[in-house]
């Protein structure tokens, strides 16, 4: 069980992390490119994943592509990201 002040900064904690997020729509333009050719292999959810980043890194340099997935690691390590999490 946590107490009142762990809930309070908590959720000060999940409110920066909020604020830092770009949600962005997946639209028919994300699923057109997700259907296309990668240079590697792809699963479909790899695939919408990556299409998202690509079309985010379309208007906002992107740091860096966290992920612990391994097919989505190389698959943006292919398209340019830098990739964090794997390894």
């Amino acid at each position: 069980m946590i107490n009142d002040q762990e809930v309070a900064q908590l959720a000060k904690e999940i409110r920066i992390v909020y604020d830092t997020l770009l949600i962005m729509p997946m639209d028919k333009s994300i699923l057109r490119r997700a259907s296309e050719s990668f240079p590697t292999n792809l699963r479909t959810l790899v695939a919408i994943h990556l299409s998202s980043a690509l079309a985010v890194q379309g208007f906002e340099k992107l740091d860096a592509f966290l992920t612990h997935d391994e097919q989505l690691a190389t698959a943006a390590q292919s398209a340019g990201f830098e990739v964090i999490g794997t390894g």
